[in-house]
């Protein structure tokens, strides 16, 4: 998922095009992490038992909202950077699940 993850003092200072994208689209909060919260209090109602979730993240955002995933049961998490080495996704999965291999090894740099 794509949730809104732009702390709410940040936005302003966006590229124009950016904040050409509805306000919805971008406002994740204080600290950016709003949704993502309400989004995995309830998630692990309708995630599959092998279900995979993946997240895009700001900025610095990674390490959190993985945090925020290993609380909501899904212990297995990876933080994976963009190009820029910047955190862009959060994989999660269940320990049990059948991704949960695949999610170690791109946390750990290994093959699954």
């Amino acid at each position: 998922s794509n949730p809104p993850y732009i702390p709410d003092q940040d936005v302003a200072a966006l590229a124009p095009e950016v904040r050409r994208e509805p306000v919805l689209a971008l406002k994740g909060g204080r600290d950016g992490l709003d949704v993502y919260r309400r989004l995995l209090r309830q998630l692990p109602a309708f995630l599959a038992e092998d279900g995979l979730a993946a997240f895009e993240v700001g900025i610095g955002e990674g390490r959190a909202v993985a945090s925020l995933c290993a609380r909501a049961g899904l212990a297995e998490t990876a933080v994976c950077l963009d190009f820029a080495g910047i955190d862009r996704m959060v994989f999660a999965a269940r320990p049990r699940s059948r991704y949960a291999a695949a999610v170690a090894a791109l946390r750990d740099g290994t093959s699954a």
